[in-house]
């Protein structure tokens, strides 16, 4: 169980990790929109400790009905841990631009949402688990059974995106809600458990809605925005393929040391432009009206 620290950094920190290069805005040299509605904050801002009077005209506007939701969670999600003696924090997650009650105790730990109500994670804090000898097929099985539970609960339906071994005893599942056959990462459910007991080790929600945004331009159109970029990189030609981002600031601005983006409200269907170079460097651009939604690379290499 080792490496159980290393899972929970994994899962529930917020790695900024964001290579970003620099371009102008349409104003100066004929890129196209970059997607401004993002705001650049510090890091040390990114989420601040709060007391009750946050949480004062929200749904969960009391420590008595974060415990009774919590205890919700545990029940119907049926998931290991109590609420007794649990202490409570208030976060303003500026980053995730939402307010959170966290109820921490030797058992668990539930974060929720104080503005709707909604679970966004859990964490068992016990330490150690049986060994695994199901088969991948099995773990599979139980992965599915885990989340179709959640999905019945709540009226919702996801599809597995993936599941992988984490070490002997815990293995990772992803599910993801899907569109006309396309995924949206900014709704996704993970969570790491223990196939041999079928425990619930680290349960995350993710809730980006996704816009539904119409298909107005062509991939042509998308090609001939993206290759604004590709002029200045070292790639020679890309691939294009539609699909639903969750917009980032990619190419907006270049931070500064110690400060990240606030995260968008929503995800978007767009053009991903792939390039051909190392670094796999991607533009998004808008199905709706050929603006720069952001885009990703592979750090260190060269754009």
């Amino acid at each position: 169980m080792k490496k159980k620290v290393i899972l929970l950094t994994i899962l529930l920190v917020i790695i900024i990790g964001l290579g970003v290069f620099a371009m102008a805005n349409s104003e100066n040299n004929g890129i196209a929109k970059v997607w401004e509605n993002s705001k650049i904050i510090k890091y040390i801002d990114s989420v601040v400790k709060k007391d009750e009077s946050m949480i004062k005209d929200l749904k969960i506007n009391s420590n008595e009905l974060a415990i009774q939701v919590a205890n919700e969670y545990l029940d119907k999600y049926d998931l290991e841990g109590n609420t007794e003696d649990a202490k409570i924090q208030y976060l303003d997650n500026v980053r995730e631009n939402v307010k959170t009650i966290v109820i921490d105790n030797e058992k668990c730990k539930i974060t929720l949402n104080a503005e709707d109500g909604t679970l966004i994670s859990y964490v068992n804090h016990k330490k150690d688990f049986p060994d695994n000898t199901l088969k991948e097929d099995q773990i599979k099985e139980r992965a599915i059974e885990l989340m179709d539970k959640i999905c019945k609960i709540e009226n919702v339906k996801y599809e597995l995106e993936y599941i992988e071994e984490f070490d002997e005893q815990i293995w990772n599942a992803k599910f993801v809600k899907m569109y006309d056959g396309l995924k949206n990462d900014g709704e996704r459910v993970k969570f790491s458990f223990a196939p041999e007991s079928n425990e619930m080790y680290v349960l995350n929600i993710k809730g980006i809605k996704y816009a539904n945004n119409e298909v107005k331009i062509s991939e042509a159109d998308a090609r001939k925005i993206a290759e604004l970029y590709l002029k200045k990189s070292v790639a020679t030609d890309m691939k294009i393929y539609l699909a639903i981002v969750v917009p980032n600031a990619y190419y907006n601005t270049e931070l500064k040391v110690g400060e990240t983006y606030t995260n968008p409200s929503e995800s978007r269907k767009a053009y991903i432009c792939e390039f051909n170079n190392k670094g796999n460097t991607l533009v998004y651009v808008d199905a709706t009206n050929g603006e720069i939604l952001g885009g990703d690379s592979i750090k260190g290499e060269e754009f």
